[in-house]
């Protein structure tokens, strides 16, 4: 596939972090931005059952908020801009995409759990702008071709050099990942955009199993199943791919 740039991003993500020197200066400090939850978000008492065994209960009273009011989140077009320079005038009536995703469906199962304590303006809980009372962060990314992005002159943050996916194939249990069908997404994926293993010297791992390598960053994101299980099973894999090509003075960053 062709390499594909990125051309722009924008988030709003918990504690203020909102934009790259923000965002960076939290990774340097190794800040943990968790903390309970606001009671204006959802009543944690009604939700909080640690080691009660009740489905749809939380094990802990923290997590990660976004500061201020998330209702303002809609306005204007969701408060955040790509700062990609590609005015939408310009992107109307070219073959431009939006994909969207969430990660959990947390408000909807609130509101049924918690009626008292949702927003007085939900009837069907399927508008956006009231969902928004509930999230996290958000985060948007500008991608074109390579190609592209050097023809059109935009400023090219990163580059994607390649992407895959794959099957675990037979494990114990359905969502227990296996090691020998991650090594080989990644040795695949690396295969096939021409890179060699010297080049990365930090990987992202969590959430569930596509890889993807960010270049010139030299920066893999690789995602396993997030549970204790998956983890070891993930920098196992990791370790076996990137153990010769690493050393203790030029060691790979997880």
């Amino acid at each position: 596939m062709e390499p594909i740039a990125v051309v722009g991003l924008a988030f709003r993500l918990p504690d203020g972090i909102e934009d790259v020197s923000s965002f960076w200066d939290m990774l340097e400090q190794g800040r943990n931005l968790m903390k309970e939850w606001p009671a204006n978000r959802t009543n944690i008492d009604t939700f909080y059952k640690p080691a009660s065994g009740i489905k749809n209960t939380l094990y802990s009273r923290g997590g990660y908020f976004m500061n201020g009011d998330p209702a303002a989140f809609d306005a204007p077009f969701f408060s955040i801009t790509a700062h990609a320079g590609i005015p939408l005038e310009k992107a109307a009536g070219t073959n431009t995409a939006v994909y969207a995703s969430s990660t959990s469906e947390d408000y909807i199962m609130m509101t049924a759990k918690d009626p008292d304590n949702a927003a007085q303006m939900v009837s069907t809980a399927t508008s956006p702008s009231i969902q928004a009372n509930r999230l996290k962060g958000v985060l948007v990314l500008v991608l074109k071709r390579i190609s592209d992005a050097i023809r059109d002159g935009d400023t090219i943050r990163a580059v994607i050099r390649g992407t895959g996916s794959n099957q675990d194939g037979h494990t114990p249990t359905m969502p227990q990942p296996n090691q020998s069908a991650q090594e080989a997404l990644i040795r695949q994926v690396y295969k096939s955009s021409n890179l060699s293993f010297e080049s990365t010297r930090y990987v992202e791992a969590h959430g569930n199993i596509p890889c993807s390598i960010l270049f010139p960053s030299s920066h893999l994101t690789a995602l396993g199943t997030g549970t204790q299980i998956g983890d070891v099973t993930e920098a196992t894999a990791l370790g076996r791919i990137f153990r010769a090509s690493r050393s203790t003075k030029e060691p790979l960053y997880m």
